[in-house]
């Protein structure tokens, strides 16, 4: 019972630690709108992600 009880207790202490904060890489913009997308783009230099389903955010 006593190893349960240290258990729970270390668990309690260093849980504290395993909650990493939400880190924010960057703005997204999502565009629905295929052809602006790909302006944008090239634009900018930068790949196109396509995203098919349900919509982000």
């Amino acid at each position: 019972m006593r190893s349960l009880k240290l258990l729970l207790c270390w668990m309690a202490l260093t849980g504290l630690g395993w909650a990493q904060p939400t880190v924010e890489i960057g703005r997204v913009t999502w565009y629905t709108d295929y052809d602006e997308a790909m302006k944008v783009a090239k634009k900018e230099n930068k790949p196109l992600w396509l995203h098919f389903g349900e919509n982000p955010g």
